[in-house]
């Protein structure tokens, strides 16, 4: 007997791929910070983003999470580590019932993307990428 795919477990899980995954990318000189967050409606209630993304609607997010593992990563999607990300972005869609998705650009796309990913029911999960540069650290003194 299989289990039904739970949004929620589905986060948990994905989020520590992501880890793995921004622990894998993060370097001396540039920190990346990937981050899944699942709120039920309620939690959601009153949470908007900030007047400084603009919200895209995504209709294809095989090519959408392709274009974002590959331009803002830097990985090839056709690598392993490329290729799992996507596709367990995609279980969203694929596993549950009504999930739109839409993407919220940030003024600098190359610092920062977020994924919204919503239910007809109020749920979401919201998906965070950015990318900083590490200050060196000082020699002790």
């Amino acid at each position: 007997m299989t289990e039904a795919f739970s949004i929620p477990r589905h986060s948990d899980f994905l989020g520590g791929y992501l880890d793995a995954v921004a622990r894998t990318l993060t370097t001396d000189t540039e920190l990346v910070g990937l981050s899944v967050t699942f709120a039920d409606a309620v939690a959601c209630d009153g949470d908007r983003m900030t007047d400084k993304h603009q919200r895209v609607p995504v209709e294809n997010w095989s090519r959408e999470f392709c274009a974002f593992v590959e331009g803002f990563l830097g990985i090839d999607a056709r690598s392993r580590l490329g290729f799992y990300l996507v596709d367990y972005l995609c279980w969203f869609r694929d596993f549950s019932d009504g999930a739109t998705c839409h993407r919220y650009d940030h003024r600098d796309p190359t610092t920062e993307v977020r994924y919204h990913v919503e239910w007809p029911d109020g749920c979401r999960v919201v998906l965070i990428a950015n990318r900083t540069t590490r200050t060196p650290s000082l020699p002790d003194t």
